[in-house]
C-alpha cells in the first residue's frame, strides 16, 4: 500500500501544477485572516482532485497526517476528501470533527460543508453532533455549525427545528453572524410563511436581522408580494 508521503507528494505536485498566482492574490483578498499560504487553485479543480484521491487506498491515511504547514488548498482538499470517502458513521463524524479546527476562513468552511451529505443519512444523530458547534463562541466553529444546518437541514422534515435554532442562537463574530443571516434568508425564500415570524419580532440582534433582510431582498427567487413585505420591514428598521 502506498504510504502517506507518496500521496502527500502527489497532492502538492498537483496543486502547484494547478496554481494560478493571480487567482491566489484575488482569493487572499476575499479571505481576511486566512493563516495559510494560498496557491490559487480553482474550486472545481479541487473537487476533481478529491474525487480522484478518494479512489486511492492511502487516502484515509492522508487525512490522519499532521496538517501543520498545509496550504489553504490542502486544507480544503482534506475537507472535500472527508465528504468523499465512504466509511461508518462513527469514523465519518470523527473525521468531520477533526477538520473543523482547521477552519480559519469562510471558504475553508463553506466549500467542504456542501459535500458533507452523509449527515443526511443519519440526520438525528447529525443534528446532535452539530448543536455544540452552533453554540460555540468560536467564530468559525459556529459558522461551520450554521452552514451545515443551511446545507442539510432546510427541508420539510427539519425546517421547524432549524428555524428555531437559527433564530435563537447568539452568534459570535462577523462570519458567524453572516452565516446566520444567510441561512435565515434561504429559509425565508423556501419557507416564507414559517420564517417570517422569526424575523418580525423575533430574538435576532438588530445587526443579524438587517443582514438577513438584505440577503432576502437580493434573492431573485422572491415573489413580488413577499418582496414588498421585506421592503416594508427594511424601512421600519
Amino acid at each position: 500500500m502506498p504510504d502517506a508521503m507518496t500521496i502527500d507528494t502527489l497532492i502538492r505536485n498537483r496543486l502547484h501544477e494547478l496554481a494560478e498566482p493571480r487567482l491566489a492574490e484575488f482569493n487572499r483578498r476575499l479571505m481576511p485572516g486566512v493563516g495559510r499560504h494560498v496557491l490559487g487553485v480553482r474550486v472545481p479543480s479541487l473537487r476533481r482532485l478529491a474525487a480522484e484521491l478518494a479512489r486511492r487506498d492511502d487516502a484515509a491515511g492522508w487525512l490522519a497526517t499532521d496538517p501543520a504547514g498545509m496550504s489553504f488548498e490542502e486544507v480544503v482538499l482534506r475537507g472535500l476528501l472527508v465528504g468523499r470517502l465512504k466509511t461508518d458513521a462513527d469514523t465519518w463524524l470523527a473525521r468531520v470533527a477533526a477538520y473543523v479546527p482547521l477552519i480559519d476562513n469562510w471558504a475553508a468552511c463553506d466549500i467542504p460543508c456542501s459535500s458533507f451529505t452523509a449527515i443526511r443519512r443519519q440526520a438525528e444523530r447529525g443534528w446532535a453532533f452539530l448543536m455544540p458547534y452552533t453554540d460555540s463562541d468560536e467564530e468559525y466553529a459556529q459558522r461551520f455549525g450554521l452552514v451545515m444546518l443551511l446545507d442539510h437541514y432546510v427541508n420539510d422534515g427539519w425546517i421547524d427545528r432549524t428555524l428555531a435554532r437559527l433564530s435563537a442562537t447568539p452568534t459570535h463574530g462577523y462570519y458567524a453572524q453572516m452565516a446566520q443571516a444567510w441561512a435565515l434568508s434561504v429559509c425565508f425564500v423556501k419557507y416564507p410563511e414559517k420564517t417570517l415570524p422569526h424575523l418580525d419580532g423575533g430574538s435576532l440582534t438588530p445587526g443579524v436581522r438587517r443582514m438577513t433582510l438584505q440577503k432576502i431582498a437580493e434573492s431573485r427567487r422572491l415573489t413580488d408580494p413577499w418582496r414588498e413585505i421585506i421592503r416594508q420591514m427594511r424601512t421600519r428598521q
